[in-house]
């Protein structure tokens, strides 16, 4: 399952990224890394972005990101 197909305030935790590793960085820089808990709380009106908190953080990441994040739910 991939993080843009998380039921809302469901707890998982990310286990990696799909093969396409090219926002890989920038979103691990900002705390999401494998092993990492992660919460969708909200989704934008139109979709997108959706809300998320990764460990203690809050993050608006846009739906194409999210779905390029694979995770397990707890």
């Amino acid at each position: 399952m991939t993080l843009d197909q998380l039921p809302q305030n469901t707890p998982a935790q990310i286990t990696g990224f799909t093969d396409d590793q090219q926002n890989a960085y920038p979103l691990s820089v900002l705390g999401v890394t494998p092993g990492a808990t992660v919460t969708h709380l909200n989704t934008a009106p139109l979709g997108d972005p959706i809300q998320v908190r990764v460990i203690n953080t809050y993050l608006s990441i846009r739906k194409q990101d999210a779905s390029q994040i694979r995770v397990a739910i707890l």
